[in-house]
């Protein structure tokens, strides 16, 4: 009896040219190119909060990211809660960041974002 399904060989796959596409160092520079899209597109009167959103519901106000490749955001910043200082280190692939614009009052300080790169071990 012939065989139901003839025999096809397997296409050949070549192997990703790129395995670091998926690393945490994309991740973050997708964060902070959109970040700075926003910070173009705001007037001068305008200041942006930047909150990563944790499992749970809360939330940790950003003063900066980094990164550790192969996975993870590092979120510097305050507990909104606790007012607390915190570094929060997620997952490049689960981390949920919430960007509001608002008016600055006329006295502030402009607030920034600040993008501290890469762990020590990664630097070169």
């Amino acid at each position: 009896m012939p065989p139901l399904f003839p025999h096809v060989p397997p296409p050949r796959l070549d192997p990703m040219l790129d395995t670091k596409s998926f690393y945490a160092d994309v991740v973050y520079e997708r964060i902070q190119e959109n970040i700075q899209a926003i910070l173009d597109s705001s007037g001068e009167d305008e200041q942006l909060t930047v909150f990563v959103c944790l499992d749970g519901g809360g939330r940790i106000v950003v003063e900066s990211f980094g990164y550790h490749n192969p996975s993870f955001i590092i979120a510097f910043g305050v507990d909104n809660v606790s007012g607390n200082e915190v570094q929060a280190f997620i997952s490049h692939t689960n981390i949920q960041v919430l960007i509001s614009r608002s008016k600055k009052q006329p006295q502030a300080p402009q607030r920034r974002i600040g993008f501290r790169g890469p762990t020590n071990e990664e630097r070169e």
